[in-house]
This record gives C-alpha cells, sequence and structure tokens, in this order.
C-alpha cells in the first residue's frame, strides 16, 4: 500500500512536471513563446508604456521571440500575429504591380505558420518543420475533404496507403508524450481544420475585395479610421464593424463551410418528420446561405446585408458567429481581421483580368485552381 501510495505521489510530480514543460501557458501568456507578466494586475502594461507606444511594444516583442509572440494585457494572455502578416505584406509590397500573386499558394502558408505556432509553440517556428507537417496535412485533408464523402478512399489502396501514413507522420509530429493523447488529438483536429478554414477564409476574403473596390475603399476608411497607423488589437477587433460584415459576407457568399453533420443522440422532430435516434443529420448549410427567401440577391457580394441585426442573429443560428461558431473559425475570423487590417491599409487589391474562380467543395470551399491578384502600393 505505501509502495503505491509513492508510486502515485511520484506519478502525480512527474505528470505536474511534464505539464508546466510541455505546456508553458502557466508561466507565460500561452505555448507561444514570450513575456512574463512583469506585474500580476498589470501584466506588461508597464512594459508597453516604457516602450512609448504599443506599435514600438510590439517591434521589440517580435524581434526578441519571433513573428508568433505573446504577452499579458492586465490580466488577460494575449497572443500577438502582427509579424507573421507583416512578412507577408511586405513581400506583396514589393512586388511590381504586373506582378500575379498567387493567394492560395501564399495564405495556406500563412495560416500553416498562424495555426501551428499558436497550437504548438515555439517548435513551429522552423520553416523546415512547417514543410514537413505541410506535406502530411495535404495527404491527410485532401482525403478526409474528398475520399471519406464519395468513398473513394477505400477502393483505392495506394490512396489509402498515403494518407495513412501522412496521418501516422503528423500524429507523430504533434505527440510528445503517451500521456497527452488527448490534448494530442485535440491539437490534430485543430491543426488540421483550422489551417484550411483559416487559409480559405483569407483567400476568399482578399479575392472579394479585389473585385469589389467600392468594398474594399470603405473598409480601407475604417481602418485609418479605428487605428490610424497603430497595429490592430484584440480590443480593437471588435470595433471594425464593417470589417467583420465583410468577413461574415465572404463566409457566406463563398459557402465556406457547405455542410456540417451530428448524429442524433435522441429521437427529434422537424416539422411533422421524426428523426429517429441515431440518425446522421447534416446541416446543408451551403443550401441556406444561398437561399433566396432569406438573403436579397444571394449570389451578390454585400457585406452591408449584415449591418441589420435580424441578419446576425440568423448567421449566429447557423453556427458562423457568436458562441455556437467552432474554435477553428473564430481563430479564422481573427487571424483574417489581422491579415485585412494590415494588407488593406498599405496597399490596393486588384483583380486580374479575364480571370474565371470557379469553386470545390468538400467539407471547406476552395477555389479549384490558385486565384490570382495584383498589388499597388497606396499613397
Amino acid at each position: 500500500m505505501l509502495d503505491f501510495a509513492i508510486f502515485a505521489v511520484t506519478f502525480v510530480i512527474v505528470l505536474i512536471g511534464a505539464v508546466l514543460y510541455l505546456y508553458p501557458s502557466s508561466r507565460s501568456a500561452s505555448g507561444v513563446p514570450g513575456l512574463n507578466p512583469t506585474e500580476e494586475k498589470d501584466g506588461n502594461l508597464q512594459d508597453i508604456v516604457n516602450k512609448g507606444s504599443l506599435h514600438e511594444f510590439l517591434v521589440g516583442l517580435h524581434d526578441e521571440f519571433g513573428s508568433v509572440a505573446s504577452f499579458w494585457f492586465g490580466g488577460r494572455p494575449v497572443v500577438s500575429l502582427g509579424a507573421l502578416v507583416e512578412e507577408l505584406v511586405d513581400k506583396w509590397a514589393s512586388y511590381p504591380k504586373s506582378q500575379h500573386t498567387p493567394l492560395c499558394a501564399h495564405l495556406l502558408g500563412l495560416a500553416m505558420k498562424a495555426v501551428t505556432q499558436l497550437a504548438m509553440g515555439s517548435r513551429f517556428g522552423d520553416d523546415a518543420e512547417i514543410i514537413r507537417f505541410r506535406k502530411n496535412h495535404e495527404a491527410i485533408w485532401s482525403e478526409i475533404g474528398k475520399g471519406y464523402l464519395d468513398g473513394s478512399l477505400e477502393k483505392s489502396s495506394s490512396r489509402k496507403a498515403h494518407y495513412e501514413s501522412g496521418k501516422k507522420a503528423a500524429e507523430q509530429h504533434l505527440k510528445v508524450l503517451t500521456l497527452f493523447l488527448i490534448m494530442m488529438e485535440d491539437g490534430m483536429v485543430f491543426t488540421l481544420a483550422g489551417c484550411v478554414i483559416t487559409a480559405n477564409l483569407c483567400i476568399w476574403a482578399v479575392h472579394f475585395l479585389s473585385v469589389s473596390e467600392a468594398v474594399q475603399e470603405r473598409l480601407y476608411h475604417e481602418l485609418v479610421e479605428v487605428l490610424g497607423e497603430e497595429p490592430v488589437t484584440l480590443e480593437k477587433i471588435p470595433q471594425l464593424r464593417y470589417c467583420q460584415q465583410v468577413l461574415n459576407e465572404t463566409v457566406r457568399t463563398a459557402k465556406l463551410t457547405p455542410m456540417a453533420a451530428r448524429l442524433q443522440e435522441v429521437e427529434g422532430k422537424v416539422d411533422q418528420h421524426v428523426i429517429p435516434k441515431e440518425t446522421l443529420v447534416i446541416y446543408a448549410l451551403g443550401v441556406v446561405l444561398q437561399d433566396a427567401d432569406t438573403w436579397s440577391l444571394p449570389y451578390r457580394f454585400n457585406p452591408d446585408r449584415f449591418a441589420d441585426e435580424s441578419v446576425m442573429k440568423s448567421f449566429s443560428l447557423l453556427g458562423f458567429s457568436g458562441s455556437q461558431a467552432c474554435p477553428e473559425l473564430r481563430f479564422a475570423y481573427t487571424v483574417a481581421a489581422v491579415l485585412l487590417s494590415t494588407l488593406v491599409r498599405r496597399l490596393r487589391l486588384h483583380r486580374v483580368e479575364g480571370q474565371v474562380v470557379e469553386a470545390r467543395y468538400e467539407l471547406v470551399t476552395t477555389p479549384k485552381d490558385d486565384t490570382w491578384i495584383t498589388v499597388s502600393k497606396r499613397n
């Protein structure tokens, strides 16, 4: 009995130590590298004051900790993604106006870096780690999006072997100790779905802005009015009302997640129809988002429709905003808001003449081929 008690105490101590080592959120703002709070109540506020402005503080923060860094704003942990976006926008700003910029390639890379570094910490700061994970991610997601839906995966031994190999490699990439299997599985779901949802929300938003000059200019004026020349922060994002409308309309027009499903755990009823227990229920969200009885001119990109609170309420009930939204979509909205707030204030986005963008509908809607834009610097 004494031996078991000693073992139990030792196991708990080892477990706590492993959590502190592997998941340092208890010592810093998150698993993302960054500053510990200098004061318990104010966090790093005095550090910000000492630097002269939030912008100058963030410059120093990212110089020290890399493209994704954390700090404390009062008692609240904050993760800054600005450097990732700044790197991308700097690259686009260096292009001549005539150069075509591939949205899918660039924004999937941005999403991959943001999601993996936030979910798994500084280990994914190395580009080689990102490239390894991206290769495995593509092997898995391409089959989740298509092979499982149409049954073709089970009919091809080579495709199934490629999928299983990618899945095993990704699991090994993320798993550190078997004690954290549940955490690893949650991280796997977040990174797989989060990368694709974040990338495609950004891709479609930039694409729609490039073909909607009036919307782009209105968004620019809101960004300048609310942010000035300062970087966007989590506290400022809720003030960007029109930016939120642009992202909501992007989700609706692109039919970003055209379907959802759940298992009916108890017997239910829709109208006069009984849905038996353990029935798989599919929500045809793509159909609802283009329903002419619900949305006027449903195929037109019009962010103004979300100025109506009743429309926002309906949208929330579908699971696209508010507390009903999945963690991956909430994270995607944050990354997209940071991207647009930086990109639109510095550059004008232009569509490529003659380009036809077609959608591929799977679990997340993506362009069939890479989508291209050109950019020019604002005065």
